[in-house]
């Protein structure tokens, strides 16, 4: 249909007839107002064009707001997106929902993106945010506190993974981390496998079985003790059946490594381990969070509260992971149960 069609279908359209005749009064006056309209869309904008049509609504404040945080955010617009996708930050992180233009969303609501803008020309590296601290607070000279916040809250899923909290804040916020691109893990930091975790995750999937024999399982029913906590079954065993003990911990390591990796659970759990109930505990959740780090190849964790305490996180090696397990067992997790608690929640009182 060429323009000349495209004209007259619509002049004909909008006629009481349906069949428009130039020689009929109404009928060319919708003619010439049809084309005055076409001419009316040709023609450029002006900027006397936008300052009358700014003066219509000079009493609508919101409207207001829109536009001016509009006109003041489209000079950086063009500069963010090609930074933020530098980070593999996209339309294809997150299965529902834009991520870069999430992030932009928030930093344009909050009247943040030259600021933003500007962090970024120098911004904070992975290593100077230390061992610990908080990252709403490290990041309190550049921006306000609600947008990190929210920043760090973007989330969603991800090829059948979740991004977790924190996950596209980090990248978005930390000069030297990315999302992970073409491959298994949460951030790429200089060529490091970082694990983000969020508050109450979980190193792995939830739900667990044994694909094989429970002889343990069978002694412990024998008995007549709680079958869901090796930390408590164990020394029980030593106390009630010592002749039986050394077999009944090579079959719970039989058990466990099912589950976790067998070097570590022959590492961690030993004769001396299983006999006292702290001891055993510290050891499984050492086996939990190492089996997790080694199949995963997983090079440095960082734990971000995003909770109680938010923003507030630890930053750690695998090795160093294992050394605070044993020294704070009770905040790093729940004690393993075989019941429903092969891979328990990390971190669920929060970061303090």
């Amino acid at each position: 249909m060429n323009i000349t069609d495209k004209l007259y279908t619509e002049w004909a359209w909008r006629t009481e007839s349906g069949v428009p005749d130039i020689n009929n009064p109404k009928d060319k006056r919708i003619l010439d107002r049809l084309i005055s309209e076409l001419t009316e869309e040709a023609k450029p904008i002006t900027k006397d064009d936008i300052v009358a049509l700014l003066s219509s609504i000079e009493n609508d404040t919101e409207a207001l707001q829109h536009i001016k945080k509009y006109i003041s955010n489209r000079p950086n617009q063009n500069g963010f997106f090609e930074y933020i996708k530098s980070k593999n930050i996209d339309d294809s992180t997150l299965e529902s929902g834009d991520a870069a233009q999430r992030v932009f969303n928030v930093l344009s609501n909050n009247d943040q993106l030259s600021d933003y803008m500007q962090y970024i020309k120098k911004p904070l590296n992975f290593d100077q945010l230390g061992s610990s601290g908080n990252l709403v607070s490290a990041l309190q000279d550049e921006l306000t506190a609600d947008t990190v916040q929210l920043l760090i809250n973007i989330g969603g899923q991800e090829g059948g993974r979740g991004v977790g909290k924190a996950e596209i804040g980090l990248a978005s916020l930390v000069g030297d981390v990315k999302m992970m691109k073409g491959g298994k893990g949460d951030l790429d930091w200089n060529g490091k496998y970082l694990e983000v975790k969020g508050t109450a995750a979980r190193l792995g999937k939830r739900d667990h079985s044994f694909t094989g024999g429970a002889k343990i399982l069978d002694t412990v029913e024998e008995l007549g003790l709680d079958k869901s906590r090796p930390d408590k079954f164990m020394p029980a065993i030593q106390q009630q059946a010592p002749d039986r003990y050394k077999e009944a911990v090579g079959d719970l390591k039989d058990l466990l490594s099912q589950v976790y990796d067998s070097e570590l659970v022959n590492t961690y759990i030993t004769d001396e381990s299983s006999s006292d109930s702290n001891t055993l505990r510290v050891a499984l959740q050492k086996v939990y969070a190492g089996t997790y780090a080694k199949r995963e190849g997983v090079d440095h964790f960082i734990f971000v509260d995003t909770s109680k305490n938010f923003g507030s996180f630890i930053s750690l090696s695998p090795e160093q992971l294992i050394n605070y397990i044993g020294e704070n067992p009770k905040s790093f997790s729940n004690p393993i149960n075989l019941n429903n608690g092969l891979a328990p929640q990390v971190f669920t009182g929060g970061i303090k």
